[in-house]
């Protein structure tokens, strides 16, 4: 039974945005995309009472996104929370984006609900100090059994738009 809860809330963890940040040739200064970021990452569960479950989590993605779109040769790492509780699913939390530049940018998420979740990014550095950039998010994949017991893999299709300049 404790394996069966335990995959029901892997389950339940909403999928979050995140967009990456450029690669040694920069993103346009403007633009959109609708693509897929994959992630992987440890998750640490409040002792559950069954239909109520708490958590927090630390992951890594990789955006899969073409040359000249926000996100290209990026990764990200993610942090957030989540609660299952009477059927109301929240989930929120922050990545931090960096590019092969060594430049980054700071974002917030939000979801639940079934709906798909959005996000923004809120500042970074070097040619993204004046980025302005929004979208939402979706979970479209999901191992069954992640290959690591303890964690959680997911893949995100992120549709968003972002302005440099």
């Amino acid at each position: 039974m404790a394996s069966t809860h335990r995959a029901r809330i892997l389950a339940m963890i909403p999928a979050f945005a995140l967009v990456g940040a450029a690669a040694a040739s920069a993103p346009a200064d403007e633009g959109s995309y609708d693509a897929v970021t994959c992630y992987v990452g440890q998750i640490s569960l409040l002792n559950t009472v069954e239909g109520h479950v708490a958590g927090s989590y630390d992951n890594i993605g990789t955006p899969m996104r073409s040359e000249g779109q926000l996100g290209y040769g990026s990764s990200l790492r993610c942090t957030g929370a989540f609660v299952v509780s009477a059927g109301q699913n929240d989930n929120r939390g922050a990545c931090v984006v960096a590019d092969p530049d060594g430049d980054r940018f700071f974002l917030v998420y939000s979801g639940g609900g079934g709906a798909p979740g959005k996000w923004r990014a809120t500042g970074g550095t070097g040619k993204y100090n004046t980025i302005q950039a929004e979208g939402t998010y979706e979970q479209v994949a999901r191992p069954k059994v992640p290959a690591v017991q303890g964690r959680t893999q997911f893949c995100n299709r992120e549709i968003g738009r972002w302005k440099l300049r």
